[in-house]
């Protein structure tokens, strides 16, 4: 993904999700196969305590930092557009950050991300 791919998807993935995953690479959105997402860093409550973050607002910081933009994250999350802009300036706010390029920075030195 860092290299510049909008997906990343598994072998054994089915026809239906393989099309699915298509069409939305098609319209712009990032596609990242459930599975794949284990092997990212386990978040402890506690960790997002000490930063100062809810579950959402890292949630949709994780998102971000993925390359995703509102509306997809909007999208993926089933939150309304200004939800997840309130989401992000609350993050930043808390993690001190002036945009979401410095509070994603600020989540990987707290190793959030």
């Amino acid at each position: 993904m860092e290299a510049g791919a909008d997906g990343c998807l598994v072998k054994d993935i089915s026809g239906q999700d393989f099309a699915t995953a298509i069409h939305r690479v098609s319209g712009g959105i990032r596609v990242v196969d459930p599975r794949l997402a284990g092997s990212r860093r386990v978040v402890t409550s506690e960790a997002l305590y000490r930063a100062g973050l809810t579950r959402r607002e890292y949630e949709v910081l994780r998102f971000a930092a993925m390359g995703n933009s509102n509306p997809e994250i909007a999208q993926e999350l089933s939150l309304a557009r200004n939800t997840v802009k309130t989401y992000l300036q609350s993050a930043m706010q808390k993690l001190n950050a002036r945009n979401r390029v410095e509070a994603i920075a600020r989540a990987h030195e707290l190793r959030l991300l």
